[in-house]
């Protein structure tokens, strides 16, 4: 059976792999939309410079977090190095009633479980334009370790297997186009200048198969991965 969101007719999920730009092009679409909103989800993990707790994410421990899996409350939920991140529908529900129309972003584990247990959805799929320039990407932030940049792309890759699951496909080569196709989607509903599912999941395949192939990124590669 599937979950009904109450008080919304449809809702939207954005998904992609780590380092592609989804927070960025989320956050702008929020400034020029104000009535929509990044659903507030949970977390394990500690804050992060200047986040806020019930801003950025409800920061709980894992024990919390655990009660909240055991007792049902949460719509999706992933572990991700170590830490556990998701979804509450109370949550949803909360800030559809502050008069916001939630969108969920989140990952491909998450959305996994919910693909085919809440109605009235749209997915989004935000990628690269290369592998190479995902790894340059992750490394510019400056926030991780190697061997934690090359756990993200390396999980990247694995997500990239899962593009079947999704209906709309962005490739964030340029922001302010990639910008323009999100709030096609969402917005306008749109979706007439955007490029195919097949397109979309082919791109994926040579994501992945460049993974494989990259002298830049074989070059780096651990002896063990």
């Amino acid at each position: 059976m599937k979950t009904s969101i109450k008080g919304i007719d449809q809702i939207f999920i954005v998904s992609a792999p780590s380092g592609t730009g989804k927070t960025s092009l989320n956050k702008r679409l929020m400034e020029n939309h104000p009535e929509y909103k990044i659903a507030t989800s949970h977390t394990t993990r500690s804050k992060r410079g200047v986040e806020v707790d019930n801003v950025d994410f409800h920061f709980v421990h894992h024990k919390k977090f655990k009660k909240l899996i055991a007792d049902g409350e949460m719509i999706e939920w992933a572990n991700v190095f170590g830490e556990f991140y998701g979804t509450s529908k109370e949550m949803i529900e909360t800030e559809i009633k502050e008069g916001f129309k939630p969108i969920l972003e989140i990952d491909v584990q998450g959305y996994q479980q919910i693909k085919n247990s809440i109605e009235n959805q749209k997915s989004i799929f935000i990628l690269p334009p290369s592998i190479e320039d995902l790894w340059t990407r992750l490394e510019n932030r400056g926030t991780d370790s190697f061997d934690k940049r090359w756990r993200r792309i390396n999980t990247s890759k694995n997500e990239l297997k899962f593009s079947f699951l999704y209906d709309f496909f962005i490739i964030n080569d340029k922001f302010e186009s990639a910008y323009k196709s999100l709030e096609d989607i969402i917005i306008h509903n749109n979706t007439s200048k955007l490029i195919s599912k097949s397109q979309g999941t082919e791109h994926c395949e040579k994501l992945i198969s460049e993974f494989k192939n990259s002298e830049l990124l074989n070059s780096l590669r651990p002896k063990k991965s």
